[in-house]
């Protein structure tokens, strides 16, 4: 294998590792910027030096990547909605139809495919039906809103405790989102501890 073959399959490999997420641009620390920023230098030196060839494999192994990719999270979004179904009692097609429902909700609009199929997993976690999920959900992104984004995983819990321990069906969810958020405006407490505040209140005494 001459030189120039092999930074060619070189070059294809460096282009799959970052596809495949093995290489990350990671920016957490000086150092591992640095670093991130010469494994991208050095890529885009090696197109530079095989010029139209290195262009051509640069261009055809992200098409590829992409392709490869849509496919893994088309599989990832399949797998989350059949663990919905399975917990929800409900068939594969009525879940595809409120996950698509879910998605023209304005409250839910900014979250991505994958993002809404994890909440509304993380709600039937917690023992709702696919009602339920279509009424807790896009409440759920409105607080996520106003609040910052805090962890999905985190309001979903505590939100759904709250319904629990004030008797509130899911179909007032949005009436208990609204209480909340006036309370918090109303006091000088932070939304999470108004949350907390919220639970402990009605909470059983040990």
């Amino acid at each position: 294998m001459n030189q120039t073959a092999l930074e060619a399959v070189s070059l294809g490999v460096a282009i799959a590792l970052w596809w495949l997420g093995i290489r990350k641009i990671a920016l957490t620390t000086p150092l591992k910027s640095i670093l991130s920023a010469l494994e991208l230098g050095l890529l885009i030196a090696s197109v530079v030096a095989l010029r139209w060839t290195g262009l051509a494999i640069f261009v055809a192994a992200n098409v590829v990547g992409l392709l490869l990719y849509s496919v893994r999270l088309a599989m990832r979004q399949e797998t989350i909605l059949v663990e919905i179904a399975n917990r929800t009692g409900s068939s594969k097609e009525e879940v595809e139809a409120s996950h698509r429902k879910l998605g023209q909700q304005e409250h839910l609009k900014w979250v991505g495919p994958i993002e809404r199929a994890e909440w509304m997993r993380e709600i039937a976690y917690r023992g709702r039906s696919l009602e339920e999920i279509e009424y807790i959900a896009p409440t759920i992104g409105a607080l996520a809103l106003i609040y910052g984004q805090p962890d999905p995983k985190w309001l979903i819990a505590k939100f759904d405790q709250i319904l629990r321990l004030y008797d509130e069906p899911a179909s007032r969810a949005e009436a208990v989102a609204e209480t909340i958020y006036a309370s918090v405006k109303a006091s000088a407490a932070t939304f999470p501890e108004m949350i907390e505040a919220l639970i402990t209140a009605v909470s059983p005494m040990d």
